[in-house]
């Protein structure tokens, strides 16, 4: 599978922060409260591993993960914790192919921004559904890109975007699999769908996150950068204008953010 954002050290280096900014509206809606044992599929350099590990203090976390790059990175990063020893493990396998043996029951199962890399998200849908056991539930958080905005608006920020849709699109990939997360979890099998839409509208009444949110976005608009330029989808003189538009509208009072993420949760049926 081609990542579209890579697997550099800066690359690494964003995903944690972005957990830092995301993690607050992620696992609002979210609760394993009353499970023991789940497992993150993809869970790449660690960072909702940590959130959960230190949310949730009876919880054990196993990760699945095919980068054996974003592996060594998830290890160096949990080994910060000493207090997380015997409460996490990570399987290197290919979540649409593996057949996992877990050490100990298995009560729940997520996924984040994993879908949308994902060449065929029902074949890992299917197979999450063939060993996850009955009655456990299955949480994903996944993006919708096209839903974007920004006041003013700036069609020059708005056609490097589409570039990187494109790109991602290019790959197999799907920047707007949000939108049919209940569609596909019905398609393979799930029960007790629901689905949550989070809503980013932000504007000069809340001027801290609006702000924390502008400078977020403008890391995730760079971090596919070098991989669409070579992709041939956008050109360096695209980046640089959306760029420095981006910079004006962190600077202007009057900016509004929007966006939505999706949520979706289900059970695997008995």
């Amino acid at each position: 599978m081609t990542y579209i954002h890579g697997f550099s050290d800066e690359e690494q280096d964003r995903l944690l922060s972005q957990n830092d900014v995301l993690a607050k509206y992620i696992y609002q809606n979210l609760d394993f409260s009353n499970c023991n044992h789940i497992v993150e599929i993809g869970c790449g350099v660690g960072a909702q591993m940590i959130s959960l590990l230190h949310k949730y203090s009876q919880l054990s976390v196993t990760g699945i993960e095919q980068s054996p790059k974003q592996i060594q990175r998830a290890h160096i990063h949990l080994s910060h914790f000493p207090q997380f020893d015997g409460r996490y493990a990570i399987l290197e396998d290919d979540a649409v192919r593996i057949k996992p043996a877990f050490k100990q029951p298995v009560d729940g199962a997520f996924m984040i921004w994993v879908l949308e890399h994902v060449p065929n998200p029902e074949a890992l849908l299917l197979n999450t559904h063939r060993w996850m056991p009955a009655d456990s539930q299955l949480w994903i958080t996944e993006v919708f890109h096209p839903s974007f905005r920004t006041w003013p608006e700036s069609q020059k920020i708005m056609d490097y975007w589409q570039d990187t849709l494109d790109y991602q699109y290019s790959l197999k990939g799907d920047p707007a699999i949000g939108i049919r997360l209940a569609n596909l979890l019905h398609e393979t099998g799930f029960t007790e769908i629901q689905t949550i839409p989070h809503l980013f509208f932000l504007d000069r009444t809340r001027p801290d996150e609006r702000r924390n949110m502008f400078i977020y976005w403008l890391d995730l608009m760079r971090s596919a950068l070098h991989e669409t330029l070579d992709g041939g989808f956008t050109t360096m003189e695209r980046w640089q204008i959306a760029e420095s538009q981006m910079r004006r509208l962190i600077e202007n009072p009057d900016a509004v953010f929007y966006y939505s993420f999706i949520q979706a949760t289900c059970k695997r049926p008995r």
